[in-house]
């Protein structure tokens, strides 16, 4: 019977040893899963209140023609939920940060789409009255040559 027994143990332990490679790959896994996940959004400030932000996030939504599922919004905080004629989800969630400003997050899909987050924020900034984002202004229009430095 103590044979058998350390049989056994011998045996469970060797199962165990070959497949924690396995349960490190699943580990692995599902946090590169969270990270890209965590990565997805579109965060950024705007100079309106929640209950402005929500009403002109769903108006944006209109405007792009993304059919919006639920709306709602509070001084605090807001929430819009839309979907794409491709079924992607977006999400457009704000939270108060400072008086008159509030904190936006936008997610396309599950690990975000940056094209699509772009174009709804600066349709959202639009419909408050907020100037678009211009990359091209931070940008020299010219370079220097190389003996101008």
């Amino acid at each position: 019977m103590n044979k058998l027994r350390a049989l056994s143990v011998l045996g469970l332990s060797a199962l165990l040893a070959t497949q924690s490679g396995c349960l490190l790959v699943a580990a692995a896994a599902g946090t590169g899963a969270t990270v890209a996940y965590l990565g997805g959004d579109l965060n950024t400030t705007v100079n309106a209140t929640p209950d402005k932000v929500g009403p002109a996030a769903e108006r944006a939504m209109k405007s792009l023609n993304i059919a919006v599922i639920s709306s709602g919004s509070s001084s605090v905080d807001a929430r819009v939920i839309g979907r794409t004629a491709r079924d992607t989800k977006l999400t457009v969630t704000a939270k108060a940060s400072t008086l008159g400003s509030s904190s936006i997050d936008i997610r396309a899909g599950t690990f975000g789409d940056d094209a699509l987050q772009a174009r709804l924020l600066e349709e959202i900034r639009k419909e408050l009255g907020e100037p678009p984002l211009n990359t091209a202004a931070r940008t020299p229009a010219t370079q220097p040559m190389a003996g101008e430095r």
